[in-house]
């Protein structure tokens, strides 16, 4: 297993590692983390700051198979429409699940497990945009 976020990298991290990773993190809008099982097996995470000024946490997740992306989905809990990301000038606004942080925790705790779709999320897939 491999995490990184753009401040920090390790190798194989247990849960404690992880944890105090994250606590150590400046972690603001657009703060990304990722858990890699393999090359085409990972769990992504972005932050994005809530209309109410609050970070939520997107989740996405890659794998097993090439090409294959899913959307992770709380339950009973409506997308976010929010202004388009700073970085993505040439975007729209985004419509999105977005996850506590607790449960952004449980799902890359579950993935550090062996969990392939963690169940802290319903997992939609996403085609890939060259299938548009």
């Amino acid at each position: 297993m491999m995490f990184w976020t753009e401040q920090s990298s390790l190798s194989n991290p247990d849960w404690s590692e992880l944890c105090e990773t994250i606590a150590s993190e400046n972690i603001d809008d657009g703060w990304i983390a990722q858990l890699e099982s393999s090359d085409r097996n990972y769990l992504h995470s972005m932050a994005f700051q809530r209309p109410n000024g609050d970070l939520g946490f997107y989740l996405e997740l890659r794998g097993p198979e090439p090409d294959q992306w899913f959307e992770g989905i709380p339950p009973n809990r409506e997308k976010v429409v929010l202004t388009r990301p700073w970085w993505q000038f040439w975007g729209k606004d985004l419509a999105v699940h977005l996850f506590e942080k607790s449960e952004m925790l449980e799902a890359f705790s579950q993935f550090l497990e062996g969990e392939a779709q963690p169940r802290v999320a319903y997992w939609s897939e996403i085609p890939p945009s060259y299938k548009d």
